[in-house]
C-alpha cells in the first residue's frame, strides 16, 4: 500500500472490523508500502491499529514487485493460497467485506 496514497487511507479504517469479521478463516494479512516514507508507514500503522506483518519497499524493488503483480494503482487487494499462488488478482477491498467473506468462500470450495 502506499502510505500517502487517498484511497490506502480510506481503506484503513475498516480493516480492524474486517479482520474481526473474517477471524473464523485461517488469513493473514499482509501490508506491503509501495511509496512514501517509512515513519509515515509506522505511524499509519499505529493510528489504525493495522495488526499483520508489515513490509516496506524502496525502489527499485516496489517497482519490480508491482511489474511482478501487475498492478495498476493503489491500493491493490490480492488472495495467494497457502502455496503461495495469487488466487485472486483483485481481491475486494476491507470496505467490501462482505464480498470478500464470499470470494473467501469460493476459494475454500477449491
Amino acid at each position: 500500500m502506499g502510505n500517502l496514497v487517498c484511497s490506502c487511507r480510506g481503506e484503513m479504517p475498516f480493516a480492524a472490523d474486517t479482520k474481526e469479521f473474517l477471524q473464523d478463516y485461517p488469513l493473514t494479512f499482509i501490508y506491503l508500502c509501495m511509496s512514501g516514507d517509512q515513519p509515515a508507514m509506522e505511524s499509519l500503522i499505529k493510528q489504525y491499529q493495522l495488526s499483520g506483518d508489515h513490509y516496506f519497499l524502496e525502489e527499485p524493488l516496489s517497482r519490480t514487485l508491482s511489474n511482478l503483480l501487475h498492478t495498476k494503482g493503489y491500493p491493490t487487494y490480492l488472495i495467494i493460497n497457502p502455496d503461495g499462488q495469487i488466487v485472486n488478482w483483485n481481491a475486494s477491498r476491507p470496505s467490501q467485506k462482505e464480498s470478500l467473506l464470499a470470494e473467501l468462500e469460493q476459494l475454500m470450495k477449491r
